[in-house]
């Protein structure tokens, strides 16, 4: 429930003109289809952010909240933290060609806010030295959730309190995993040329013609 109502805001806040795609239920001229290529095969975490970079250079994507779909989202710990390190991770060269954020969910701000979150569980030891010194972790976690505060604010209304404190102690730890998600890929944008690669343009067509 915390993946439904987290991606739920996050697409209704970003109606109008978006600088990614939301695959999971999205609409094309079949001419714009044909003239973009097909999805990079090669691709099994990001190929949604490749083929919005790719649309965004000659056309302009919106969302709307008029359209509505029946999507399944992770219902386990594992396979949000799993997914959501790796979907960061592999982001990394390409919003280093892009020179910027998407937008909506990828924000300055936001990634701001996972930078604290893996901070604060970084220096909650400190606790241990000095009851005085777990006052850096707690302004950590204070600007985490103040970041999102039109998030969970959203979260209080539709679910009550219980289940919004589930959802901000479930957001601060997703939130740390994608700062880690984030270093990890800069670590192999700087050590690996492959990496810088992955996005290479016109790399995935030769991947499709010898796939056909």
């Amino acid at each position: 429930e915390y993946r439904c109502l987290h991606q739920f805001y996050w697409l209704a806040e970003t109606e109008g003109r978006i600088g990614t795609l939301h695959t999971a239920i999205c609409a094309m001229p079949a001419r714009i289809f044909a003239e973009i290529g097909p999805f990079n095969p090669r691709l099994r975490h990001t190929e949604d952010g490749d083929y919005a970079a790719r649309i965004c250079r000659s056309y302009e994507v919106h969302s709307s909240t008029t359209v509505r779909g029946r999507h399944d989202h992770d219902d386990t710990w594992r396979v949000v933290l799993r997914k959501v390190f790796h979907r960061t991770r592999l982001h990394i060269p390409l919003y280093v060609r892009r020179g910027d954020l998407p937008g909506g969910i990828a924000t300055g701000p936001r990634a701001g806010a996972s930078v604290a979150a893996l901070l604060a569980l970084l220096t909650l030891p400190l606790g241990l030295i000095a009851l005085p010194w777990l006052l850096a972790p707690a302004a950590l976690l204070a600007f985490t959730l103040l970041a999102d505060t039109a998030l969970h604010r959203f979260v209080l209304r539709r679910r009550g309190p219980l289940f919004a404190a589930y959802f901000a102690f479930t957001h601060t730890v997703v939130n740390a995993v994608i700062a880690a998600g984030a270093g990890v890929g800069v670590l192999q944008w700087l050590s690996s040329r492959r990496f810088r690669r992955l996005y290479e343009p016109g790399e995935h067509l030769a991947t499709v013609r010898a796939a056909t």
